[in-house]
């Protein structure tokens, strides 16, 4: 049998009236058939109840910061309940703030019960609300109703005390069950943000597929209609393109004409140039033999040479075509090392004297002076010749009044085709 509370409130011990408590004593009967209990005006035993019932942790939390009231974060579930518990007795800011959270939460139930004037009418209400599991709304409402008995206010408490003892149990186990299958819904989340990926990759990969086959699609039908134009096209452009072309192949085809005719000149001149080459070379060639034949000519009684029947003397008077240096001194600045004998050969065989200096590559500077003096004419190939050289040698004779002369190239044709110039100097 479930124990009964006491009355509603502790003040004394009255007589128990089927529409109020001892805690009506003093009120009018106008005010103890409309207006609602207090909080503070239950008995402290049912506050328990009301507190563990109709609010959570986290919304006693909530009241009690809203009252003023600083709760540790430290503190326990029980410790937060029991001081809820503690203040619901008295009249302060605590058990105002619970009375207008509870009333806001429950303002439903409230008016529900409102209307209700008989026990009858309130416990027809209350079994309702009880077969459909909804229990802490109505029970607020009941306890506070202003006709409600403590008949009525002792079952609502045993079966609310008794709902407590029988959940705890299962609580535990649905805790753990709770934990377990927190624990699977982790997993299968993390299965299906898997698959989601998978699923969206799949749907970005046959949009691409789509888009592929979308401009596969464009592209054969641009190609058949490029295939319909070409097959349409009308003869007189595709005339006009050939036009185009063969007026384009034959400027090509003059261009490459005028360039043979300059290869052709080029090579013309080029044999000539070699043809010369050889002439010179012979000639060279035989004056070196006339020049090896001097060693041997007459000389007359005093030991020198007797010009009268000296038979190279007279072949350079009879053939006046070939040029005679008359045995003065040629000096050649600059040229390549490798050619200077060839150099001094065609000098020697035209009746001159060869001196060379290489204007200061390897010989010094100095004896460039040395040789000017002794030289009679002076030549510089401008190709291989240092400038400061040809300058110099160029001023001096300026200065002593003798022949200089510059050779297109360090060549020894471009000396030999000089020869009559200098010839000419030296006369």
């Amino acid at each position: 049998m479930t124990a009964r509370p006491p009355a509603r409130h502790a003040m004394g011990s009255a007589k128990m009236t089927p529409m109020g408590n001892a805690w009506d004593a003093g009120l009018t009967d106008g005010a103890r058939s409309t207006r609602r209990t207090k909080l503070w005006e239950l008995r402290h035993a049912l506050h328990c109840s009301i507190v563990g019932t109709c609010l959570s942790v986290e919304e006693l939390r909530t009241i009690g910061k809203r009252a003023g009231q600083k709760i540790a974060p430290t503190r326990t579930d029980y410790e937060i309940h029991a001081l809820f518990c503690a203040a619901s007795a008295k009249k302060c800011a605590i058990a105002k703030a619970l009375q207008k959270a509870l009333d806001a939460k429950f303002a439903r139930s409230v008016r529900r019960f409102r209307d209700a004037t008989s026990e009858d009418e309130l416990v027809g209400l209350w079994k309702e609300a009880w077969s459909h599991g909804d229990v802490a709304g109505p029970y607020w409402a009941i306890v506070t109703h202003p006709a409600v008995t403590d008949r009525l206010v002792s079952d609502a408490f045993g079966q609310i005390h008794m709902l407590s003892h029988l959940s705890g149990a299962p609580r535990h186990d649905a805790s753990k069950r709770e934990k377990g299958l927190t624990a699977q819904i982790e997993q299968l989340q993390q299965e299906i943000r898997v698959l989601r990926k998978r699923i969206n990759d799949r749907d970005r990969a046959l949009a691409d597929l789509h888009t592929v086959k979308r401009d596969l699609e464009f592209s054969r039908r641009e190609v058949g209609r490029l295939r319909e134009n070409l097959a349409n096209h009308e003869s007189d452009q595709i005339v006009q393109s050939l036009h185009t072309t063969v007026h384009k192949l034959t400027r090509e085809s003059n261009t490459h004409v005028r360039m043979i005719e300059k290869l052709e000149r080029d090579l013309s001149a080029a044999r000539a140039a070699n043809d010369d080459l050889r002439q010179t070379q012979s000639g060279a060639s035989i004056k070196a033999q006339e020049f090896a034949r001097r060693a041997t000519r007459p000389t007359g009684p005093d030991g020198a040479f007797d010009a009268a029947t000296d038979p190279i003397d007279q072949d350079w008077q009879a053939n006046e075509q070939i040029p005679n240096l008359l045995g003065k001194c040629l000096l050649y600045v600059g040229g390549r090392r490798n050619s200077i004998a060839h150099l001094r050969n065609l000098v020697e065989c035209h009746n001159g004297a060869f001196l060379h200096h290489d204007g200061g590559q390897e010989e010094r500077k100095s004896r460039l002076n040395e040789a000017l003096s002794q030289a009679d004419i002076v030549a510089c190939p401008v190709d291989c010749v240092s400038h400061n050289a040809c300058l110099k040698a160029k001023a001096h004779c300026k200065l002593a009044n003798k022949p200089f002369v510059l050779l297109r190239t360090a060549s020894l044709s471009s000396l030999a085709n000089s020869l009559d110039v200098i010839a000419d100097h030296v006369a």
